[in-house]
């Protein structure tokens, strides 16, 4: 992917006369994309083969809009990234599928919203060890962009709710409190545990960390 990313930078570089700063960052920015292009692709994939593609895509949808505008943890490469959202995502497609009571759903839905009002205070934007947005006017702008996500999504739940279609409703739920607890404290710590067992699983199957790096 790699290669790949350098390859089309140079051509793109070329076609567009570009320096050696710019080609960079055209080939930065196409590794980016073909790696979240990849990671949707096998999560619908799977999903599909799994016959949940419908819950799991609204998790989806649901999960990455709140990531892309809240921020939050990422794994340190590549490889745990791909491994991470797929379990994360087709795991949160195959529980909206189970039955629920419809207190339970209720009460989820709450705690979700509670859950949201609280990250938008304290947590949201969150940043990385490479980027944390600290001007105050950008940070402003975030919390409104998320809010309005949260708006939306909430609006769809209740709509769900209202007609009984509990297994959409269940997947926005999902989307949210777990969307939400990557950009939480909580999941950074668990994200940097997780990546610990997975270095110590490579080490322990291949004698060395495979790295496939950002």
């Amino acid at each position: 992917m790699q290669q790949l990313s350098k390859t089309l930078a140079v051509i793109l570089g070329e076609k567009l006369k570009a320096d050696q700063e710019q080609i960079e960052i055209f080939a930065y920015s196409l590794e980016v994309l073909l790696g979240t292009v990849l990671e949707i692709f096998s999560i619908i994939f799977l999903a599909f083969l799994m016959n949940i593609e419908a819950t799991t895509t609204v998790c989806l949808l649901v999960f990455s809009s709140i990531r892309f505008f809240g921020g939050g943890v990422h794994s340190s490469t590549y490889l745990k990234c791909l491994f991470t959202g797929n379990i994360l995502l087709l795991s949160l497609g195959k529980l909206a599928t189970l039955p629920i009571s419809q207190g339970l759903l209720n009460s989820m839905c709450l705690f979700a919203l509670l859950l949201g009002i609280y990250a938008l205070i304290r947590w949201i934007p969150a940043g990385t060890e490479k980027k944390v947005i600290t001007d105050e006017p950008t940070r402003l702008k975030q919390k409104k962009k998320v809010s309005l996500l949260l708006v939306f999504w909430f609006v769809a739940t209740g709509l769900f709710l209202k007609y009984q279609v509990d297994a959409y409703a269940l997947a926005i739920i999902l989307g949210i409190m777990s969307s939400l607890f990557l950009i939480s404290p909580l999941g950074y710590g668990a994200i940097k545990t997780l990546d610990k067992s997975i270095n110590k699983f490579l080490i322990l199957f291949f004698g060395k960390e495979v790295k496939i790096d950002v």
